[in-house]
């Protein structure tokens, strides 16, 4: 498996209103599958969140730090802790905005150092599951948010 993994979907619903879901770090139990739990705190550059993802259908709390904040277009993590000594992970997510008003959104993981290549192996398939279930997620809670007459086409990818 590569040390990249991305996961992407359509989204009928703005981009500030995804956003906004994005960045509420605690309200990520109402909507996100794979991370059902996360820390309180203002989104800064800088932030530190504990988080509990599921890998592997197992519970495990990581700590993760902001590293990039756009507001309506991207957001990006690095991880935290002792396991940087041998592998470094990056998330980002990414929301494109489309003429009809519906926001292509993307997740994208970096994995580099030392033992980058034994995560695929060990948690590949587990990321990528758990990418896509945080983007159905997303996209269940922010399209129930927008009201019917937005005029934005719910029929996405």
């Amino acid at each position: 498996m590569p040390r990249y993994l991305r996961a992407e979907t359509r989204i009928a619903a703005p981009a500030e209103t995804i956003y906004a879901i994005l960045t509420d770090m605690p309200g990520y139990a109402r909507w996100n599958p794979w991370i059902p739990q996360c820390s309180a705190g203002a989104m800064k550059v800088g932030a530190i969140y504990t988080l509990t993802v599921l890998l592997n259908g197992k519970p495990k709390v990581v700590s993760h730090e902001v590293t990039a904040l756009r507001p309506n277009e991207y957001f990006a993590w690095r991880d935290l802790g002792w396991i940087t000594w041998f592998v470094q992970g990056s998330r980002s997510r990414t929301l494109v905005p489309l003429a009809d008003g519906r926001v292509d959104c993307r997740i994208e993981m970096r994995l580099g150092g030392l033992l980058a290549w034994l995560v695929p192996l060990l948690y590949g398939r587990s990321l990528q599951e758990g990418m896509a279930m945080e983007l159905a997620g997303l996209k269940r809670y922010a399209e129930a948010a927008l009201p019917s007459s937005s005029g934005i086409p719910k029929n996405s990818q």
